[in-house]
């Protein structure tokens, strides 16, 4: 059972119960290997916090198989261990198929049926049936043929399922190929096929992380996140960097695994948030996680190299750990969004990746539930500290309703206030002081021109967010178009007369754009708007 308990946007805070376990999402499935790992499996709920790690189907299958002919065959699958026994973890434990290894690699002969069995007899807490994987460089014919193995195999599964304690997981193909992606999707969200899974799983994802290829990426995670209930957790595939977790979270995946801690340790890469480090060029940890404040760098280049490659492993654990708390922390907050854009830069093509999701969460296809996630209030104070800030479905919202109310008026006049949001506008200017001066009028509406928001009724002047907005952008950028095709359109509903009070400071080309509208229109330059209310009105 998956539920969520706070949203924002897309990304969610959730808890997934699996048998008499729990885990709380986003969260991150460390991949664990008792034969070549060089951190106790236990350590990873006891020190690190992980409750859930990821093996694979194709390691324990070798590991217990006897070699013909170079090539591995099946052990004797009623002799194996528990997966429990086996990794010595109590938490929740998911198991991979083994079909991106034996696509790699084609060194033991394991199918469909093969590794059901396998699983079903070990005893994995989370499943995931047999898919076939696309590599980045496979034809799209190719990728095609994929799609429909998997489909069939996704038939034979359903078909052989038996009572068990597994939860099954039901892989997302289609590669780099978004239509094929669309195809699959159309093929299996069905009831039939839904109600034996738990859980989806986006795969082929590790091909394009390789080649960089992030703007792949966040398509085909918004893709299949369009079409896939919110009510069951989307899984990533190979996630990989840290960098990456805030961004896939976003886009509204729950869970991802990586091996990246330990493949990168083995090549003297230390992982940051704000991208990959080699060991050799670093004079100071910038981590302050038990081995970075355990010695110089100095002393930890000196350490044997095993040990060496333990303690690097660690951080880079440490590194992933704390990022998966950041990002909950981030969603609570509201400021996920934030979070997302300060990774940005983080690794090559990031940057450009995270505009094409935020231009996919504000007017793609994900925008409705992005919406539907925002929730209408936030603990802190909204901050606008760049353009792309501009989207943001709070801001967004303020705009719609503005709109509405503002051509649902009739009045003959209107009177416009411009702020610069430089500082908060809260209890600047006050309604019933506002009334006081214009006691005798009735046929006026007034206007507050608020960057980032446009024209805003005074009525909404005290409420989230426009009270609390302070905004760092410069006046300057802003090009005014939405708000002087507004004042346009209210000459030609009701309106016969609009006066502007604009502050010393404000720019000279909106003056420009303004005075080329037809109508009758008459600015007043004044830092002290009720001033020029009562000077207009007495």
């Amino acid at each position: 059972m998956f539920s969520s308990s706070k949203w924002e946007g897309l990304a969610k805070i959730g808890r997934f119960d699996v048998n008499s376990k729990s885990i709380t999402t986003p969260t991150l499935f460390p991949v664990v290997d008792p034969f070549q790992q060089n951190i106790d499996i236990q350590r990873m709920k006891s020190d690190f916090g992980f409750d859930q790690v990821i093996t694979s189907s194709y390691l324990m299958s070798k590991r217990f198989s006897n070699s013909e002919n170079g090539i591995f065959k099946l052990p004797n699958l009623q002799e194996l261990p528990s997966i429990e026994s086996y990794l010595n973890y109590d938490g929740v434990i998911m198991m991979d198929s083994g079909a991106y290894q034996v696509m790699l690699y084609g060194d033991i002969e394991l199918g469909v049926i093969d590794t059901l069995e396998l699983q079903m007899n070990v005893g994995p807490d989370i499943g995931v049936i047999m898919d076939h994987p696309i590599g980045y460089n496979v034809p799209y014919n190719s990728a095609k043929k994929r799609i429909e193995t998997t489909l069939t195999n996704l038939k034979t599964s359903i078909d052989y399922f038996r009572e068990s304690k597994v939860h099954w997981t039901l892989p997302i193909q289609g590669g780099k190929y978004i239509d094929l992606i669309d195809y699959y999707l159309d093929k299996v969200l069905n009831e039939d096929t839904l109600r034996h899974f738990s859980m989806f799983a986006l795969g082929s994802v590790v091909p394009v992380m390789i080649n960089q290829d992030y703007d792949t990426l966040v398509k085909m995670i918004a893709t299949a996140r369009s079409k896939l209930p919110v009510t069951y957790p989307l899984h990533l595939f190979g996630a990989g960097h840290p960098a990456m977790f805030a961004l896939a979270t976003f886009l509204g995946c729950d869970t991802f695994d990586s091996a990246a801690y330990a493949l990168m340790a083995k090549d003297g890469r230390y992982l940051t948030v704000d991208g990959t480090l080699q060991l050799e060029n670093i004079d100071e940890f910038p981590c302050s996680c038990r081995i970075c404040s355990s010695y110089t760098v100095k002393e930890f280049k000196a350490l044997e190299k095993t040990i060496k490659f333990q303690f690097l492993s660690e951080h880079n654990l440490w590194e992933s750990a704390a990022e998966i708390k950041r990002i909950r922390e981030a969603i609570k907050m509201g400021r996920l969004w934030d979070l997302v854009h300060q990774r940005a830069n983080s690794v090559p093509r990031l940057g450009r990746a995270t505009r094409l999701a935020t231009d996919f969460v504000s007017t793609g296809n994900l925008a409705k539930l992005h919406q539907a996630g925002t929730p209408s209030s936030l603990q802190f104070a909204p901050r606008i500290t760049k353009k792309a800030d501009l989207q943001k479905v709070d801001y967004q919202r303020i705009k719609s309703v503005s709109k509405r109310i503002i051509f649902d008026n009739s009045c003959t006049r209107v009177i416009i206030i411009a702020y610069t949001m430089i500082d908060s506008i809260f209890n600047k200017l006050v309604d019933d002081q506002i009334s006081k001066v214009m006691k005798d009028e009735n046929d006026y509406q007034i206007l507050l021109l608020l960057p980032p928001f446009g024209l805003v009724p005074i009525g909404l002047n005290e409420l989230f967010p426009v009270a609390q907005l302070v905004h760092e952008l410069e006046i300057e950028s802003f090009d005014f178009d939405d708000e002087i095709r507004q004042i346009t359109n209210l000459f030609s509903d009701k309106t016969k007369r609009i006066d502007i009070i604009l502050p010393e400071t404000w720019p000279s080309k909106f003056y420009e754009k303004v005075v080329q509208i037809t109508g009758e229109i008459f600015f007043h330059i004044n830092n002290k708007p009720l001033s020029v209310l009562k000077e207009l009105f007495n």
